[in-house]
Order: C-alpha cells, then sequence, then structure tokens
C-alpha cells in the first residue's frame, strides 16, 4: 500500500496510509490532517511524498533545505522507516526544515534570503549522508537572516524579487554566477538606506519562459494578480521598481506562480484569496 509522509516544518515525518483518510472528511483536511497525525501547534508540511516502500529506492535523493541554510542530502530509501513520527535529520536549535527538493544532481540550486543575500552552488559534489546526519552548510547567513527561497531552476529561467513595500523586478537565472557551496553569496536586491523601496524580501518566484501570471498577497489589501512579463527585467543589484501599495502595516507577505487564465484580463488586476 501507498504511504504519505509529511514532511514539517518543525522537522519531522508522520506516515500514514493513503487509506487513513477515507472517512469522507475530505472538505476539513487542513485542521483534520494536523490534528489525525498528531501535528503541534503552529507545526505546517513542507513537504508531502506519496509512494510504497519499493518505489522508494527508485526515487531521486531528498535534499533538505533549512530556514538557516542547512542542507542535507539523503537517498530516499533513509525514510522507509516503520515509526510514524520521526526526525529527517539532526537540526541545530533555533532551525527549522524549509524545504525538501527531490535532488536533480545536473542541476545547481539556488537559495535567497529574507535580507536579499543569494548564492548559486553545484550540486553534484553534495555528500549523501545518512538520516540521522546534520547536514552541511549551503548557505552563511547574518544574524537574524533566513532562507526563504530554494530551487534548481533551469538555464532559461527567471527570478522575481518582491520586497515588502511592494518593490518588485524580474532577474535572469543566468545572472547568478555558480561559488563554492557555504560562503555568504552576493546581493540580489539593493534596499535604499531610507528604506523607501523595502528593507527585505517578502517574496519570490521561480518564472519559467513565457512568465506566468503571478498572485501577490498583502497583509490587509485584496491580493492582486498581474502578470510577471510587466516587471520590468533588472540585475541583482538594481532597486525594483513600484508594484503594489504597500503603505504602513498594509505590506506584501508574499508572491506565487498562479494558473488562472487570463487572470489580469479584468481592469482591476485583482481578485479574491
Amino acid at each position: 500500500n501507498a504511504e504519505l509522509l509529511f514532511f514539517t516544518s518543525k522537522c519531522q515525518v508522520y506516515k500514514c496510509r493513503v487509506g487513513d483518510f477515507d472517512d469522507g472528511k475530505a472538505s476539513v483536511m487542513g485542521d483534520y490532517i494536523a490534528a489525525r497525525l498528531g501535528m503541534e501547534e503552529g507545526e505546517t508540511p513542507v513537504r508531502i511524498l506519496c509512494a510504497r516502500a519499493d518505489e522508494l529506492a527508485s526515487m531521486p535523493d531528498l535534499l533538505f533545505v533549512t530556514k538557516l541554510g542547512q542542507l542535507k542530502r539523503s537517498a530516499a530509501t533513509e525514510y522507509d522507516v516503520r515509526r510514524q513520527k520521526f526526525a529527517p535529520l539532526n537540526l541545530r536549535d533555533g532551525d527549522s526544515l524549509h524545504a525538501v527538493v527531490q535532488l536533480d544532481p545536473s542541476l545547481d540550486m539556488l537559495l535567497l534570503s529574507r535580507m536579499g543575500m543569494s548564492i548559486r552552488f553545484h550540486t553534484d559534489a553534495l555528500p549523501t549522508q545518512g538520516r540521522i546526519a546534520g547536514g552541511v552548510k549551503g548557505m552563511a547567513l547574518e544574524v537574524g537572516d533566513e532562507v526563504i527561497f530554494c530551487a534548481q531552476p533551469g538555464s532559461s529561467d527567471q527570478l522575481l524579487l518582491f520586497s515588502e513595500r511592494g518593490f518588485a523586478k524580474r532577474v535572469l537565472f543566468m545572472d547568478f554566477e555558480p561559488q563554492a557551496r557555504g560562503g555568504k553569496g552576493v546581493k540580489s536586491f539593493y534596499f535604499n538606506k531610507s528604506g523607501s523601496n523595502g528593507t527585505r524580501l517578502a517574496g519570490v518566484a521561480l518564472l519559467g519562459d513565457p512568465p506566468p501570471s503571478v498572485n501577490v498577497r498583502q497583509k490587509l489589501s485584496q491580493p492582486t494578480v498581474m502578470k510577471a512579463d510587466e516587471i520590468v527585467m533588472q540585475g541583482k543589484q538594481d532597486k525594483g521598481m513600484p508594484y503594489v501599495m504597500a503603505i504602513l502595516d498594509d505590506v506584501v507577505m508574499g508572491v506565487e506562480v498562479c494558473s488562472l487564465p487570463d487572470a489580469t484580463s479584468a481592469d482591476s488586476g485583482e481578485t479574491g484569496a
């Protein structure tokens, strides 16, 4: 039977059989799953895998990325564990799990931080470690900074960067030059000393070709849907341009690619949550 593996922000894996949720309660899936699995308050899934035990052996290696910039590469079979709850890696105090990536060693990894730092590095030489290992350093962060984005983009992909003050830009992935893993990286967004264009990144989205529409979430206002190709293309050293009104506490909270057809055909360019 296939099993679901829930990898959570508090660095736990919860396992259950797919059939365990076949009881007509899917309409309240979020709270229901958390309660059914025994998740703690504030604990959220960052990746869900569905596989039989024999399928794990043919899966790509898993790469764990933490908020404080640690990485750990493990074979998927390391997580064929009989316990219903277990830790997928040895996490440092104060850290949390940001993402679980099915690794393609032929592609580089790109990490971006809340303060606008970025690092791109090769992944083919990442060591493969066991389940209880703590991993290796992926990015050296300043105190108070954290990883907010990780991906293995293709050569023609673009990144959309949004500050909390509504300033944004597109950057070609090829503008991020490969570096040695574990360094501080380079700035991907230059903020004015006055903070007029923001002080931190609120969201990053990976854009393919052609760029899709994106959904920009704010703290108070309704989300804004816009075409990504209407956002200016700039370099890492640039400061972005204003695209949404983010006044006082109504800051940008995040940006995601959306799949709504013709979402920006209306004059307002806005949609509900």
